[in-house]
């Protein structure tokens, strides 16, 4: 997948983008050096989101943003089964589940700001900017 982007990147003439493979638990970056971290639909597949959003934040330089998405428990009954199914089973694709407040929180726990929820059914919208300082 990594390759592929690069591919399509060189073919797009994107020589400002940097692709890299590492755990998302501990991001193969230095602090503050990212304008842009995308979390787009992987939230819930990890054990510990909230340690995710917060290596997210860690890498954002002063200002920068944080936008993703996440299915979130607690909006949709049928789709709070089917996920709590999916993380139940052995390989599932489903890890910790979190509302769309648990987001919020983890959100504000990693220090953003400007921290937006939004959420469709048991879809999450969600975006935060590193302060200025700090």
């Amino acid at each position: 997948m990594i390759a592929r982007a690069r591919r399509r990147a060189r073919q797009l003439g994107l020589d400002d983008v940097e692709f890299l493979l590492g755990d998302v638990h501990s991001l193969p970056l230095r602090d503050r050096v990212a304008d842009t971290c995308l979390l787009y639909n992987g939230l819930p597949a990890f054990a510990r989101p909230a340690t995710v959003v917060r290596e997210a934040a860690r890498c954002l330089r002063p200002l920068g943003e944080l936008r993703g998405s996440a299915l979130v428990r607690g909006a949709v009954a049928r789709a709070d089964r089917s996920m709590a199914r999916e993380a139940a089973r052995a390989g599932g694709t489903m890890g910790s589940d979190g509302t769309a407040d648990d987001l919020q929180r983890w959100l504000a726990d990693a220090g953003l700001q400007d921290i937006v929820v939004s959420t469709s059914g048991a879809m999450a919208a969600f975006t935060g900017r590193r302060p200025r300082t700090g």
